[in-house]
């Protein structure tokens, strides 16, 4: 990868994290005052949303980080199940947890599978290319 294009996926997943690392920050804030009448399925929701969102970004940021040391295939694969399953996992579980249809829990499973498949690509899939990450 060059080192352009590598700054560019960097940058890119630094506002992605940053983004969602500051939506995080606003949806607690917010938690408070959005269930005062919702039920403890809702809140349910709403906590393992902000669980899996908040270790999901802290790994995007880690990903920015670490790029140079993987492959460039399994890395794009790795980081875009992380997004999508940020995007798709903990949004479906916010709306539902906002009182959107229970329906959305059907999109859930493929934001789950995203997260699993990155979580393969990161402990399976990406060797390093003769550099250590410690060092």
């Amino acid at each position: 990868m060059t080192n352009d294009n590598q700054r560019k996926i960097s940058t890119f997943l630094v506002k992605f994290a940053g983004a969602s690392g500051s939506l995080l920050v606003v949806l607690g804030a917010m938690s408070g005052h959005l269930f005062k009448n919702v039920s403890l399925q809702q809140q349910n929701y709403f906590d393992i949303a902000q669980r899996y969102q908040f270790w999901h970004t802290a790994v995007l940021l880690y990903c920015a980080l670490a790029q140079d040391f993987y492959k460039k295939k399994v890395f794009n694969v790795m980081t875009a199940c992380f997004a999508f399953g940020i995007l798709i996992f903990c949004g479906s579980l916010y709306a539902m947890s906002l009182g959107g249809s229970q329906k959305l829990g059907l999109l859930t499973p493929f934001g789950g599978t995203s997260f699993i498949i990155g979580w393969c690509c990161l402990a399976l899939g990406l060797k390093p290319k003769g550099k250590s990450l410690l060092s």
